[in-house]
């Protein structure tokens, strides 16, 4: 194993990349927690909270990528935004980047989601929704 050090997050997303032997590129997703733990107040608590969000996401059968879309539409109608379409995990936080610099409100509103999220689908609407089609997620 070899350890390369590097305080800037891009240029280590980089490195990891060019020496990447498996040949899978790091997902959005892993980018984001990257740069989030880089920038992170308390590193050790947001990796805390992240393991959390993800162990929660497993039992209420969302998926990560789901739940930042939503993520992502709260924050664009919080801008009141005109664009509702989707525009995509990495565009969205290149333009967005001083989100990642809040860990501590990036979790908390993650929770936030995660919470609506179980709360509907206890309803019978939301149940209803889950037994029609696995696709049509409640946005909350």
């Amino acid at each position: 194993m070899i350890t390369i050090t590097s305080y800037n997050t891009d240029q280590a997303i980089n490195i990891f990349n060019s020496l990447n032997g498996t040949g899978v590129p790091l997902t959005p997703i892993e980018v984001i927690v990257s740069k989030t733990t880089a920038n992170a107040s308390d590193r050790k608590n947001f990796e805390k909270n992240w393991q959390e969000i993800v162990q929660r996401t497993d039992s209420a059968r969302l998926d990560l990528n789901a739940l930042i879309t939503h993520y992502i539409f709260v924050k664009l109608s919080e801008q009141n935004s005109a664009d509702r379409r989707n525009p995509g995990i990495r565009a969205f936080f290149s333009k967005n980047k001083h989100l990642l610099n809040e860990d501590v409100l990036f979790t908390a509103d993650l929770n936030t989601i995660l919470n609506n999220f179980e709360r509907v689908s206890e309803t019978i609407n939301g149940q209803l929704i889950n037994k029609l089609n696995g696709n049509l997620r409640p946005f909350c």
